[in-house]
């Protein structure tokens, strides 16, 4: 009896001791950690040549322009904690769960206090943009913006309890200041305009059309008033401004089926993986969440339910959805990933959806409200485990880029490198292992603003392809040096290349001095060129089959299997198959084929008519069933040409299946293997 009543008499001491424990479990191993990703690395470089708050202010102000609040916390944190990670870890994970705290303080008073702390459990772990934690730096100023927010509706609340002017002055000022930092935090206006009504609970018909005036009118002038720096005055002021405002029905109507994807597709996928990958993980993790919510459930009072207030809280809840959608499809963010770093528009969707089921709780009664509680629970307790495993690959992201850094650094020593030079990079894009897209190195503000920092200035710039994914970053030749991301450019003689294999733990870094370097490691890595404009094909140098080449579409035409084979080439697939190149950087004089060919006793020879740029030129007979060579003279009237076609006619084309060598029924004749230009 004497522990029931230390039970109840210490009652909200241990509520917030197992939400204490709750959250630190979820958040203390990446602070501890964890470290920085994309964005975060282009701010610590920003920052790099800037000493003092204002000049640093302005050096962002210009790509910040419609925002013109948000480089004040990047700004501040950066200058501040300068390379320690785990201050932006803890800063950023104390604005968000605090202000998650805070609103779920203000839910208690208008659906009670089981959901509103459903809403703070759920809402705690954003699982579909977890780069509201994972990029500490850059999603400070979402978070930043917020905080206002919800100060401004404790000040909303605080008017409506006391009249006094200050309060009603504060509340609109931290919401103008929410909307200057980032204007992600739209779709929380909604409850910002029913929560007066809500708190009135509805007793007087009149205080509605009162609340128009004194509450939603002030909202609205705000939102012209943003709207009117974004659209008007900030492109008159500045040649780049960036806006999610931008209206267009077309988004709006086709961004539906992205938006409802996330919820009947993505995340039921993701927790599907989750199960299959990490089943004893996600099962203890679940039955600790379940274990929360039970001792919670124990430990709240029982109270009067309120079901007028929780019905408004409901459209309300209903509304931020509906804005959700619309800011998301505005923002041309239809095909976004979940959990990937461009998921940080879906940071509203995620508390949206917090709410939407917490509303729910409140609202629901008898068998639907033990649905709606065990729905909240199980989605909370996957959500769990799922923001843990992705937590934890961000920790596995972080470790790998140290590893990558610190070995570049290392190189360079090694072999004595001076002056300043740039990198291209062919490193992983993500994980080896990857769950939730979770990124490592993926642009050149985050790789080389990494290695500028790491190297004290002596690497100027740098960017990153991934090869081993198929992942090029619009790769082109251009000036005799290369363009990535259409706008990162970089030529010999100060140019590196660096590549780091995850599975060997090996890494190489090589100088690209001239274009004949450049043009062979570019090669090598299977950018052949654009067709028409440029070329790495040089004379002796094979052009291998067996690599997924860049724009390999552009090259490989009709008249071939897709897929490479196990020997290192691709099969013809028709009776003709043409393969369109870039003519080498000297003009040939020859070409010359690697080839296999479908033969056996039955079909002892393949013949193949070869035209270029549509003039026949020789029919060959491959009878060997692996490495046929041979070469043909290139007529003088093409060898300065730009690029050549070479169409193959099959003779003989026939199926393996029909020879009697195995079941296979596709059309072959040749598996071309390499092409050289001599």
């Amino acid at each position: 009896m004497n522990v029931l009543n230390a039970i109840r008499q210490y009652r909200k001491s241990l509520l917030f001791l197992v939400l204490l424990i709750y959250l630190s479990v979820l958040y203390l191993p990446l602070i501890l950690k964890g470290g920085i990703i994309v964005d975060d690395w282009g701010n610590l470089g920003q920052n790099w040549y800037c000493t003092h708050f204002f000049d640093c202010y302005l050096d962002w102000f210009p790509l910040f322009s419609n925002r013109p609040l948000a480089p004040i916390p990047i700004v501040l944190t950066t200058m501040l904690f300068g390379m320690q990670v785990k201050g932006y870890l803890a800063l950023n994970s104390l604005v968000y769960l605090g202000s998650l705290g805070l609103l779920a303080y203000l839910f208690k008073r208008v659906i009670g206090a089981l959901p509103a702390l459903g809403f703070l459990m759920l809402a705690a772990v954003p699982v579909i943009a977890m780069p509201i934690v994972s990029s500490p730096i850059n999603c400070l100023v979402q978070n930043t913006s917020f905080l206002y927010w919800v100060i401004s509706l404790i000040f909303l609340v605080r008017y409506c309890e006391t009249r006094r002017f200050i309060c009603y002055f504060a509340t609109y000022f931290f919401l103008l200041l929410s909307l200057l930092t980032y204007e992600i935090i739209l779709p929380l206006l909604a409850l910002t305009a029913i929560f007066p009504y809500l708190l009135h609970q509805g007793k007087d018909q009149k205080f509605f059309i009162r609340t128009l005036a004194q509450f939603i009118s002030p909202l609205i002038f705000i939102v012209v008033l943003v709207v009117i720096w974004q659209k008007l005055i900030a492109p008159e002021l500045f040649s780049v401004v960036y806006s999610r405002l931008e209206f267009s029905w077309a988004r709006t109507y086709w961004g539906v089926e992205g938006w409802l994807a996330i919820f009947y597709e993505k995340l039921p996928n993701l927790f599907i993986k989750l199960f299959k990958l990490y089943r004893t993980q996600t099962l203890w993790i679940c039955f600790g969440v379940i274990a929360t919510f039970v001792i919670i459930y124990k430990l709240l009072p029982r109270q009067h339910e309120k079901t007028g207030q929780a019905r408004l809280f409901l459209v309300g809840a209903v509304l931020v959805c509906l804005v959700c959608y619309v800011l998301f499809a505005l923002g041309g963010a239809k095909e976004v990933e979940i959990g990937g770093y461009g998921a940080r528009i879906l940071s509203s969707t995620w508390l949206a959806l917090a709410l939407l089921l917490a509303a729910l709780l409140a609202v629901m009664r008898g068998i639907l409200r033990k649905f709606i509680i065990g729905l909240l629970i199980l989605f909370t307790a996957f959500s769990s485990a799922a923001f843990v495993v992705s937590r934890d690959q961000y920790i596995a992201s972080w470790q790998l880029q140290q590893r990558i850094l610190t070995n570049v650094i290392q190189s360079i020593q090694k072999q004595g490198i001076s002056g300043q030079f740039q990198i291209l990079g062919d490193v992983p894009q993500y994980l080896d292992k990857n769950f939730n897209n979770e990124i490592v190195f993926s642009t050149p503000w985050d790789f080389g603003f990494a290695l500028q920092i790491f190297s004290q200035g002596q690497i100027t710039g740098a960017a990153v392809i991934d090869s081993a994914r198929g992942i090029f970053h619009e790769l082109k030749l251009q000036d005799q040096g290369v363009l990535l991301d259409g706008y990162w450019k970089a030529a010999p003689p100060n140019l590196w290349f660096y590549a780091f294999d995850v599975k060997n733990q090996a890494s190489t870094l090589r100088a690209l001095s001239n274009s004949s370097q450049l043009n062979h490691q570019l090669l090598a890595l299977g950018y052949l060129g654009e067709l028409g404009k440029s070329s790495t094909i040089e004379l002796g140098a094979p052009i291998s089959f067996a690599k997924n080449w860049i724009n390999r579409p552009h090259f490989i035409g009709l008249g071939w299997f897709g897929e490479i084979e196990s020997w290192g080439g691709i099969w013809s697939a028709q009776g003709q198959a043409e393969i369109l190149l870039p003519m080498p950087t000297s003009a040939p004089s020859s070409i010359q084929f690697l080839a296999n060919a479908l033969v056996n006793t039955k079909l002892p020879v393949q013949r193949v008519e070869i035209s270029l740029n549509g003039q026949v030129q020789k029919i060959v007979s491959l009878n060997l069933a692996n490495d046929n060579l041979f070469t043909l003279p290139i007529p003088i009237s093409m060898r300065e040409a730009n690029q050549l076609a070479i169409t193959f006619r099959f003779l003989d084309a026939t199926s393996p299946k029909a020879l009697g060598m195995n079941d296979d029924p596709r059309t072959l004749a040749m598996g071309l293997k390499t092409i050289t230009f001599f």
